[in-house]
């Protein structure tokens, strides 16, 4: 009998500039985050707000992301240091954590996409035709 799957995952949110948003979901990629939703954002928030959140520019990628929860320190570490989300004005990156997915074949794939390209050598990150 196969052993029940049970990993926590999280909805990662990345807000950056537009410019900078392929070199974030490049830099995902590169930590195993394989299923990554760019959308574009344009701030309405008042200007008061986006100087305490550290948001310059109002328009945005904002990247949905899913993440293993064992993973989130070295993922949010790489964001604060290669993208220098630490900095004000740079973006931000904050966590969600996910009590339920419209059932085991999706967590599946949210959460084991990383390891099935690995194992089928998609080094595109197509997704794989057996799920």
């Amino acid at each position: 009998m196969a052993e029940p799957m049970h990993r926590k995952i999280k909805m990662l949110i990345t807000i950056i500039d537009r410019e900078k948003g392929e070199d974030v979901v490049r830099a995902l990629r590169g930590e195993g985050l394989h299923y990554n939703m760019m959308l574009m954002g344009r701030g309405t928030a008042p200007s008061e707000l986006l100087d305490i959140l550290g948001l310059g520019e109002t328009e945005k990628y904002v990247i949905l992301s899913f993440i293993k929860e064992e993973k989130v320190p070295q993922v949010m570490h790489m964001l604060e240091t290669r993208h220098e989300l630490c900095e004000a004005g740079n973006g931000i990156a904050f966590t969600i954590p996910l009590g339920s997915v419209g059932g085991p074949t999706t967590l599946m794939f949210l959460s084991q996409l990383a390891e099935r390209l690995k194992e089928e050598g998609n080094i595109h990150g197509n997704i794989p035709k057996r799920i």
